[in-house]
């Protein structure tokens, strides 16, 4: 079988959620992968192309980092989503900061089978470092403060009668999230009957919504994200831990409306330090 092979305009390294993720400039093309604890004996990592019908959980049997190009060769055996490729080339720039950071996120992501992972890059070891062996910048206490994204600028889309996916980026500038997080969707899209709201996935499994008036809620007890780094002299941005959930909605009829997803901490009951992104969403007929 061929590798999927496409060149990233976009490469995001999210090592405190540790993830990594390439796109194309169109997102005709994506791959990403995270550590996935949570079923070990379906594979390390949650696995990701393209598009949420090609992901689930699997494992990375070989990766090599080189100046400019991340290849992977996927265990299929476990991953028959990811077919027809037996695994994935991605080039990309060739930035020496962007570089080291992929290391280091590889470092944490595979730890425990640094084996499976080969750096051929001047000026870098061979080997990957333990994870742990560097401590990092100082982070922030007190409470999570939540921001949410989608990737891209172009409005929403579906098909009437059928599902759409949704991406979905949260990130915290506060203090740690540790004991989960509720996603609720609403606006006009919801109150209209333009969509339904299915489910939400993440790394750490999928959850239904459940209506309540206007809004439905889905609650990620599971979900957690490490305390923000504090900003160091010089940089001009700090560092946010993300993850990325998959809000699935049913298209019930043609139109177009805004769609609000709003991710609050816990149980949704306090709405301080929560994140929300909008869109309108387009529904095509059938």
């Amino acid at each position: 079988m061929p590798r999927l092979r496409f060149h990233a305009s976009s490469v995001e390294i999210e090592p405190d959620a540790e993830r990594v993720s390439f796109a194309t400039e169109d997102d005709s093309h994506t791959f990403s992968f995270q550590r996935d604890d949570s079923e070990p004996d379906e594979g390390p990592l949650w696995i990701e192309r393209d598009e949420p019908a090609h992901g689930g959980r699997a494992a990375l049997l070989r990766v090599v980092v080189e100046a400019g190009r991340f290849t992977a060769d996927v265990d299929l055996a476990r991953a028959p989503f990811f077919a027809p490729y037996d695994g994935v080339e991605v080039l990309h720039d060739d930035d020496e900061d962007t570089t080291r950071a992929l290391v280091a996120a590889l470092a944490r992501i595979f730890r425990g089978h640094l084996s499976r992972v080969r750096v051929n890059v001047e000026g870098l070891p061979s080997h990957l470092p333990e994870p742990g062996a560097q401590q990092g910048p100082p982070r922030k206490k007190g409470l999570a403060m939540l921001a949410a994204r989608s990737p891209g600028s172009a409005a929403w889309s579906g098909r009437a009668g059928k599902h759409a996916d949704l991406t979905v980026v949260v990130e915290n500038g506060g203090g740690p999230l540790t004991r989960g997080a509720t996603v609720e969707l609403g606006g006009p899209a919801m109150t209209s009957g333009l969509v339904d709201a299915v489910e939400v996935k993440s790394a750490s499994g999928v959850v239904p919504f459940v209506r309540a008036g206007d809004v439905a809620l889905a609650p990620l007890a599971a979900l957690t994200l490490e305390a923000c780094a504090e900003p160091q002299e010089g940089e001009r941005a700090m560092r946010r831990p993300s993850v990325s959930l998959t809000v699935r909605v049913h298209a019930a009829k043609a139109g177009r409306g805004l769609l609000t997803v709003r991710v609050l901490r816990e149980d949704g009951q306090n709405r301080e330090g929560s994140g929300m992104v909008g869109r309108s969403i387009v529904i095509e007929p059938t």
